[in-house]
C-alpha cells in the first residue's frame, strides 16, 4: 500500500473519531432501526456530510435528481461508506 493511500486512510479515521462520536453512531442506527420498522424499507447509516445519517435508496437517488450529489453517486458506490444496515443487522465499526 503506497504512503499517499495510507495517509488517506488515516485522515479518515481522524474524522471519524473526531466527528463521529460513538453516541452520534447509536442514535443514527436507532433511526434507522425505527423508520425501517415504519416504512418497511431498507436503510443504512453512513457517515456523509460530516454527520451519521440513516438513508433508504430512494432518499440517495432524490439527492442525485436535486443535485445535491452527482450522478456516479449510487448505493453500490456507498457501501463501503455504511456503518449499518437494517437487512444485515451488522456493520462494520472503526
Amino acid at each position: 500500500m503506497s504512503i499517499a493511500i495510507r495517509f488517506k486512510l488515516f485522515l479518515k479515521a481522524l474524522i471519524v473519531r473526531f466527528r463521529g462520536r460513538p453516541r452520534a453512531l447509536r442514535r443514527a442506527i436507532k433511526r434507522a432501526d425505527k423508520l425501517c420498522e415504519l416504512n418497511g424499507k431498507r436503510y443504512r447509516v453512513y457517515f456523509v456530510e460530516g454527520k451519521y445519517q440513516a438513508l433508504s435508496r430512494q432518499q440517495i437517488q432524490r439527492k442525485k435528481h436535486s443535485g445535491e450529489w452527482g450522478r456516479h453517486v449510487n448505493v453500490t458506490r456507498l457501501e463501503p461508506l455504511c456503518f449499518y444496515d437494517t437487512l444485515t443487522g451488522a456493520g462494520k465499526m472503526i
